[in-house]
């Protein structure tokens, strides 16, 4: 094989090393944002997001509940 042949065999093998890269990345970040999404909407679907607001727990905030909904909708989302 000469050396511009080996030349370009590396170019092209880079180009499409960076092509799988850029692909999976923009896929792991599209599944980051969905887990982050179903998790966003089960806080709020749940009533969870307004445990530590305490004008809606009626004077002091609901930590416990907080934290219990917090753990559910992570599992839900999937999620740590």
């Amino acid at each position: 094989m000469t050396r511009s042949r080996r030349l370009t065999f590396a170019m092209v093998a880079i180009a499409v090393a960076v092509a799988i890269s850029v692909w999976y990345s923009r896929h792991q970040d599209q599944e980051i944002r969905d887990k982050q999404a179903r998790y966003v909407a089960c806080m709020q679907t749940e009533g969870y997001a307004d445990a530590l607001n305490p004008s809606v727990t009626g004077g002091s905030p609901d930590i416990a509940g907080y934290l219990a909904g917090e753990a559910k909708c992570k599992k839900l989302a999937g999620i740590g």
